[in-house]
């Protein structure tokens, strides 16, 4: 049976196997010894300084979480809902455009030509 625990708002969440953080908050790291369910990532903190990895999931609407991707990697938008860390767009795109977000980290919007673009 597979089993996942709830993390309540400002509890500790490291070493909680199958974590999940309630709607608007996620897991941060303040040190190797000792993560906490919040809704963003404190100053000082040593999530300030963690990547995302290649295909992790790195934004997107209602995303909390870690959003810079690994060096090499830039966070590119799927959907509103999800954008993913990646070498460059997936799929067939004709580019990117640069988007700087709320917290100053650097995404990538792909740009999907369609059948009725010129």
């Amino acid at each position: 049976m597979y089993r996942l625990d709830i993390c309540f708002p400002s509890s500790t969440c490291n070493n909680v196997g199958n974590a999940i953080c309630p709607f608007g908050y996620g897991c941060f790291k303040n040190s190797d010894l000792y993560s906490e369910s919040r809704p963003y990532c404190p100053p000082t903190w040593l999530c300030e300084t963690d990547v995302v990895e290649l295909n992790e999931q790195c934004g997107g609407e209602d995303y909390v979480g870690v959003t810079r991707s690994a060096p090499g990697l830039g966070c590119y938008a799927r959907s509103k809902w999800c954008s993913h860390c990646a070498t460059s767009c997936p799929g067939h795109t004709t580019g990117y455009a640069k988007v700087q977000n709320k917290i100053t980290h650097t995404f990538f919007v792909c740009l999907i030509k369609t059948k009725n673009a010129k």
